[in-house]
């Protein structure tokens, strides 16, 4: 079987991923409520934009609707909290597995007719 190649994250698509995880709206996670059970979630989603794209903390705050520094502080504080973790570690591997597109990679391709019906194989 063909396995996925991984292509980077977008921005949206972080966020969106860490929204679904944590059970909290997009529109919540992009908010400026300091609520423990948004805001966390949210620097999480920071600290992996900033990681998995290539974008500075002034583009990924601007996305958040944060300035840099608060993006800096994200980061730094989602690090130390996934050291001793390992259930937060687990919903972030959720996270950029889901964040991730997913590109298929075909090995080979058929160039005869099948013989039957969904003969893939060339039985």
């Amino acid at each position: 079987m063909n396995a996925p190649l991984r292509t980077k994250p977008t921005l949206e698509g972080i966020a969106r991923a860490t929204a679904a995880e944590f059970d909290i709206s997009l529109k919540d996670l992009l908010s400026h409520t300091r609520l423990r059970h948004i805001a966390r979630p949210r620097q999480h989603a920071m600290a992996l934009a900033y990681e998995l794209t290539s974008k500075s903390y002034p583009q990924v705050g601007e996305f958040f609707n944060r300035d840099h520094t608060t993006v800096m502080h994200a980061h730094s504080q989602a690090n130390l909290r996934l050291l001793d973790n390992p259930e937060l570690a687990d919903r972030i591997d959720r996270i950029i597995t889901a964040a991730t597109p997913a590109v298929f990679q075909v090995d080979w391709v058929r160039t005869v007719p099948f013989k039957h019906k969904g003969d893939w194989h060339g039985r």
